[in-house]
């Protein structure tokens, strides 16, 4: 199967059915709208949280045969290791992920705290 290159990061979603399509597109523009100091852009084929003017990837956001999934990158997974039990660690300590459900508000609450935490790890560093 040959992988198609995404051009934007909505554009990741298209391949899944309407309904996740209607719910990740409302799940983006939430999440902008909530952090604006964040700006939506595409690395390694995916969906990716940035930082405006620093340059530094925030998390990933993708859906799986699990559902949604957000993954943390760089310094804030590594401070995430030990502080956040509800993290699951793929791969490395270079990578913390999160499965949830985005209807669900308890998950969408821990989803901004693990956000603004990952944020503020990343505004110290120098800019890429």
């Amino acid at each position: 199967m040959v992988e198609v290159k995404i051009a934007s990061p909505k554009d990741y979603f298209q391949k899944f059915d309407p309904a996740v399509q209607r719910q990740a597109s409302h799940l983006l523009d939430t999440l902008l709208a909530g952090f604006p100091g964040l700006q939506l852009v595409v690395k390694y084929n995916s969906p990716f949280f940035q930082l405006k003017g620093n340059g530094w990837s925030v998390c990933e956001l993708i859906y799986d045969k699990q559902g949604f999934k957000i993954g943390f990158v760089n310094d804030a997974a590594l401070a995430f290791y030990d502080s956040h039990q509800h993290l699951e660690l793929e791969g490395s300590k270079d990578f913390q992920a999160l499965h949830f459900d985005p209807a669900d508000a308890k998950a969408m609450s821990l989803v901004r705290q693990l956000l603004t935490e990952a944020i503020l790890i990343q505004e110290k560093r120098p800019a890429s």
